[in-house]
């Protein structure tokens, strides 16, 4: 009852998220995968439960698979519940303004003090304006 019911829930949220943004919905990719885990958690439950299920009615004394579904559930109920409060309170905005600040050079310093395995193009500061994918050495696998 409860995949069945957020499912139909699901459906209407996408919807209605679809008027809300219209043609600009592809761009609230941080929306859009909540919607997708929220999805994949209903399917998997269904499909674990009609597993554990299956083999409840093979041996109807093995209860180990009933346990695992169960406990598989409880914790996607969890992350549904999450997923879906996340699509109507979120940071979606912060993190696009700190994700364009981050291509514009704002955050260089990452990839010179603090990550190791950065490629050498990206470990120098770029002049303001300069486009760094200019600079990009191809893969070794490609050479």
């Amino acid at each position: 009852k409860f995949v069945a019911s957020n499912c139909k829930k699901l459906a209407r949220r996408i919807f209605h998220t679809m008027a809300k943004f219209g043609p600009k919905l592809e761009y609230e990719q941080l929306l859009l995968a909540n919607f997708v885990e929220v999805g994949v958690d209903l399917f998997t439950m269904a499909s674990s439960l009609a597993y554990a299920e299956a083999h409840l009615a093979q041996e109807p004394s093995n209860q180990g698979p009933q346990e695992l579904a169960d406990l598989y559930c409880k914790n996607a109920r969890t992350r549904i519940e999450n997923n879906f409060r996340a699509v109507k309170k979120n940071h979606n905005r912060t993190f696009t303004k700190v994700g364009n600040a981050f291509m514009e050079g704002k955050y260089r310093w990452l990839c010179t003090d603090i990550v190791d395995d950065v490629p050498p193009a990206y470990r120098t500061p770029a002049p303001v304006g300069h486009h760094i994918e200019n600079q990009i050495d191809e893969p070794a696998h490609v050479k």
